[in-house]
This record gives structure tokens, C-alpha cells and sequence, in this order.
């Protein structure tokens, strides 16, 4: 993961700031701490130890990630075309942003948790971290000391491009929704205007601000589920006071710091942002799209069996009640299994996966859909529906343009939300949309329920995934299941409207290897030409498939790993059919006597 960084932002670069910053969240959260912090005593689920990482690790992740996102979004047209300079300017600069996007996390309270965007903007004009600064200016990171320099050579800047690399960086800002809603990020005025304020305005006042508004989980949203389960404070009397922000120099002391450079700060500040025409309007469209990507990125961090907390503490889903677990040592000798209620932390511990496929869809996996009884289902339901809100928020709203901006060839309105069956429980993913449904009817709309990829090997799953949905007309799909008819697939009664629904149609290469031995069976391949030779096991003769006789049934059919490899010789294409597609659409047996009819 970090070899592939060097490219864009160098191993000293990102050490700096992991020493400086995220090691400090990672060591703040180990239980030998948290076990001594009485309000974490008091309400363990609401204290940000128990957060979903936000440490080393979390960084790197984000950092890898932005560049896929970046490659998916650009390649799916769902931001406007670039010339390969700036597309890999935009690379390198998303990088370094995922790299400042949470370093505010440092400050490990409930204050330093709602205004770290805000922290983070500031912390670039900082003298506390000028070394950090002339070290990326010097190094040329994401090569934006050279870009700003050109564009300084054209007298285009009210102040030094060292500063304006300082504003670049403070753009990282925008990763937070709460912060900077959609409709900010697409008005540049409005967010040149926000980040005005938040380098201005000292953080305690911002805290106070953030606490007049309230919005990172509205309590209407979620019905039936309590505010203590959500680990939010009701406003209800006895209930605690906000805490404020708690000390510290930067706050008793605050300093204007970013006025030293310039001379007329609400003028000149960011005014690059808000440029209509030319290079330097470039510059702020690709610093704009490059937070899209960093949205998108944070919001599909790693989860599923490597979900940790900051230090590294496991959490996973308790199979009988659905709530979160959390796994905390105490030294060498000590573990604690702790289960807290709430649906959010439920919701993430359950999530298996999320990405962006490559047509730019969110697509959202979950470990299990079956609990101890009706009640679990249903929370566990509500839980996974909350995510899939919030992940949608922050991928497919992000990527949402004003109605005027045509610039993108493709609407992020018509990306779809795919929510994978569940392979315990086929209807859980339906009761998630329905549960979506009873918050927001508009996100529900968009969401398909798709066959499970969970247990599909790397390479069968990306060719899937790569793959487009089959275009044939129905006399055409009539003509394949003659076809298969005539190599002893039964096929009476197939449908050819259902039976299509998710199988893709790929193309392989000479020396493709397209299944391997004792692999989970994930999907059933038609072959549509000569090319494919299966390698069985048990030191039984290879044979040649034949064009239109399915391929990989016996996996799917007895739920087994495959007995066989599959290798193509030569170029062809085929179908590639999921699992339960198959099972429910396609799978068809003979009796004796409609062997003999058919044998006949």
C-alpha cells in the first residue's frame, strides 16, 4: 500500500505527518488510556476511542483509495474529462489531502472530533507546522510547487504561490459533509466564503457554532431507534450539558495566523476559487473534484473483517443481537469483549465492503442478514439502512453537479445504489430498502438488490464487475437458451426477461485464467465460442468446452469450491451468470422420463 504512494507524496512527507498527527490519535486511543478516562466510563459508545479508525492505518487507506475512486469517477465520466497532466496533478494533490483530511483527530474529544475539518484548514497556516509546509513546497509533492510557480509566472495570483499551496491544502476542509453540504462545494463563492471563515475564526467559537447546528444524524430520521441507542444526547432535562472544547494553547491564546500572508485577507484569500475562466479556474475545478474523490474515498474505507478502532482494536457484528463488539486489550494478558447498542455502530460492523463499481454505482456488502429472531433481523435492517443513507450521502451526493453544470457526461442522479443479498438471510437486503424506504423514499428508489460477490475470487469478481449488462433483444436471448437446449441443458420455463437480470457479458484474452481449483464458486460461465479448456483435479484429462453448455455448475449447485481450473486459449467471450441468478433463473434438472423424452 505505501510503495504505491512514493509516487505522488514522498515516504518522508507522509511520515512527518503520521508522527506529527495520526500517531498521536492511534496512541490516544488504546484502552491502557481510555480504561482511566471517566467519560469514556461513563458512555463508552459515544467516545471517539471507539470510532471506526481514524489513525495510520485510516490514512493510508484513504490515501490508496482516493487514487481508484479518482480512476473510477474519471473513466465513468462522472467528472469532466482532463488532459493526463492535470488528471495526475489531481492524483498527487488527493494524496496529499487525504493525508491532511483528519488530522485535526488529534485533539480526542467530542469537541476535537466535530471541528477537525476546521482544524486541519488552519493547522496549514500554522508556524507550528511551517516545517511541514516548506517540506512539501521544496519536495515539489503531487508537483504542485511547479504548477503554482507557472501559473505565478503569469501574474494570475494576489499572493506568492506558497500560499496558495497553503489554501490548496486547506481545501481539505471540504471532505465533511456536515461542514461543506454539496450545495457549497458545487458554488465556489460559498465555499471560498467558508473557508474565509474557519481560518479566521478561532475554534472554540467554531465549536460553539457547530453545536447550535446539530446535523450529523438527525433524530428524524431515525424513527423508531432511541437517541441513547444512536449515542446522542436527548434534549431532555438531567440529561448532561455539552462539554466544551477542552484546553489548550492554541485556544486560550488563538492567533489569527493566516493574516500574516497577506495584506488584504478577505481580497485576496482563496480568490483563485472563485475564478470563471482560465488557468487558474482550472486550478480550482480540479482542487473541487479532487474533494469529491476524497469524500468518496474516506466514506469507502476498509471495513468488513479488518474493521478496527484508531488502535487497532477489532469490531465485528455479535450474530445473535446484532449489535457492535469491540475487542479491547488491556497489556499482553487482558481482553475485553465489549457490545455496545446503536444502530451506527451496528451498521459498520456488519458491512462487509463498499466501493464505486466501474460504472460509477455504490455498491454495499453486508456479512449477515440472519439474528437470534425477528426483532435482531429488524434492527440488525434499520442498522444497515442508516449506513447505506450515509455512504450514499457521501459518495453519490458528492458527485451530484448544479443543474446548469453540463461539464460531466454522466448525472450522478442516475447512479444506483446496490445493496448485495446476504447469503444467510436472501431477504435481508430487501428488508434494508424497505427500512431505506421509511427514512427516504428517493434514496430507496435507487436501490437494486444484487447478487452476492463476498465469496467470489479477486479475478472473477473485477471481470464481473468490468463487464457490461447484456444488450441483447429478446429473440436473441431466445436464440441462447436454444442453443443451450441442444447440449442437454434443460430449459423449458427459463425466463428471458428474469433470467437476465445481472448476468454481463466479458471478453477473455488468450492465457486468461478464468477459474481456479478449489476457489469458492461465485458465478456459472456460458462460453459463446471455442477456447476454453478446463484443468480438473484428480489427475483426471483436461477437456474442451464446447460454445454455449454452462460452465462451473457443479460449485454452485452442491455450494462447493471448484474442482476444476478453467484457461482460455484463445480469445472469446461468454456470460457470466452470479450464483443466485443462476440458482433461482437458470438451474433446471430431468427426471428420468424427461431424459428419455429428451434423449428420444
Amino acid at each position: 500500500m505505501i510503495i504505491s504512494l512514493d509516487r505522488w507524496v514522498s515516504p518522508r512527507i507522509r511520515q512527518l505527518i503520521e508522527d506529527r498527527f495520526y500517531a498521536q490519535v492511534t496512541r490516544q486511543a488504546s484502552f491502557e488510556l481510555l480504561s482511566r478516562d471517566p467519560e469514556f466510563l461513563r458512555r463508552p459508545g459515544a467516545h471517539v476511542g471507539l470510532f471506526a479508525d481514524h489513525g495510520i492505518v485510516h490514512v493510508r487507506d484513504v490515501a490508496t483509495r482516493i487514487l481508484s475512486v479518482l480512476e473510477t469517477i474519471h473513466t465513468a465520466h462522472l467528472i469532466p474529462a482532463r488532459p493526463v497532466d492535470r488528471y495526475t496533478n489531481m492524483c498527487g494533490f488527493g494524496v496529499l489531502l487525504a493525508y491532511f483530511h483528519d488530522i485535526g483527530m488529534i485533539d480526542f474529544s467530542a469537541a476535537g472530533r466535530a471541528i477537525h475539518p476546521e482544524f486541519a484548514a488552519q493547522a496549514v497556516f500554522d508556524p507550528a507546522n511551517e516545517d511541514l509546509i516548506e517540506l512539501i513546497w521544496r519536495e515539489n509533492a503531487a508537483n504542485l510547487s511547479w504548477r503554482l510557480t507557472e501559473l505565478a509566472a503569469q501574474g494570475v495570483f494576489k499572493q506568492t504561490p506558497k500560499t496558495v499551496l497553503r489554501e490548496m491544502l486547506a481545501v481539505s476542509m471540504a471532505h465533511s459533509k456536515t461542514k461543506v453540504p454539496i450545495a457549497m462545494l458545487n458554488e465556489p463563492r460559498a465555499l471560498r466564503a467558508a473557508l474565509l471563515e474557519a481560518i479566521s475564526t478561532d475554534l472554540q467559537t467554531l465549536w460553539r457554532q457547530h453545536m447550535k447546528v446539530q446535523t450529523s444524524v438527525p433524530l428524524q430520521l431515525v424513527r423508531t431507534i432511541s437517541a441513547d441507542a444512536l449515542g446522542l444526547e436527548e434534549d431532555r432535562p438531567g440529561a448532561d450539558p455539552v462539554p466544551n472544547p477542552p484546553p489548550s494553547a492554541a485556544r486560550d491564546a488563538w492567533q489569527f495566523h493566516a493574516a500574516r500572508f497577506y495584506g488584504d485577507f478577505q481580497r485576496d484569500a482563496f480568490a483563485w476559487l472563485t475564478t470563471t475562466d482560465g488557468p487558474l479556474h482550472d486550478l480550482a475545478q480540479d482542487a473541487i473534484d479532487t474533494v469529491r474523490a476524497l469524500r468518496c474515498a474516506d466514506a469507502l474505507r476498509q471495513r468488513g473483517t479488518v474493521l478496527r478502532t484508531s488502535a487497532g482494536y477489532e469490531i465485528y457484528v455479535n450474530g445473535q443481537t446484532a449489535n457492535a463488539v469491540f475487542s479491547l486489550r488491556l497489556g499482553a494478558d487482558r481482553l475485553y469483549l465489549l457490545e455496545l447498542p446503536g444502530p451506527i455502530s451496528a451498521g459498520e460492523a456488519n458491512m462487509a465492503s463498499s466501493e464505486l463499481d466501474p460504472c460509477g454505482d455504490l455498491r454495499v456488502t453486508f456479512h449477515r442478514g440472519a439474528f437470534a429472531d425477528h426483532d435482531a433481523n429488524r434492527y440488525a435492517a434499520q442498522s444497515a439502512a442508516l449506513i447505506v443513507l450515509d455512504l450514499a450521502a457521501d459518495t453519490l451526493d458528492s458527485l451530484l453537479r448544479t443543474p446548469d453544470d453540463k461539464s460531466a457526461l454522466r448525472r450522478a442522479e442516475d447512479l444506483a445504489i446496490m445493496v448485495e443479498e446476504v447469503g444467510d438471510n436472501l431477504e435481508f437486503a430487501e428488508m434494508v430498502r424497505a427500512e431505506v424506504a421509511a427514512f427516504n423514499t428517493a434514496a430507496a428508489a435507487r436501490i437494486q438488490v444484487a447478487p452476492s460477490l463476498i465469496d467470489a475470487t479477486e479475478g472473477e469478481r473485477k471481470l464481473y464487475l468490468s463487464a457490461q449488462p447484456v444488450p441483447w433483444d429478446r429473440a436473441t436471448r431466445l436464440d441462447l437458451l436454444a442453443r443451450m437446449g441442444a447440449t442437454g441443458h434443460a430449459v423449458d420455463g427459463i425466463d428471458p426477461a428474469l433470467a437476465f437480470e445481472h448476468v454481463r457479458l466479458a471478453q477473455l484474452e488468450r492465457n486468461d485464467v478464468l477459474i481456479e481449483a478449489g476457489t469458492a464458486a461465485a458465478f456459472v460461465y456460458i462460453p459463446l465460442g471455442v477456447g476454453l479448456r478446463i484443468l480438473p483435479l484428480g489427475g483426471y484429462d483436461t477437456l474442451l468446452v464446447p460454445p454455449w453448455m454452462p460452465l462451473g455448475t457443479t460449485g454452485v449447485i452442491r455450494g462447493a469450491v471448484r474442482n476444476a481450473s478453467v484457461v482460455a486459449e484463445q480469445p472469446l467471450q461468454l456470460l457470466i451468470i452470479p450464483r443466485s441468478t443462476y440458482l433461482k433463473h437458470w438451474h433446471r434438472t430431468l427426471s428420468p422420463d424427461e431424459l428419455r423424452q429428451t434423449l428420444s
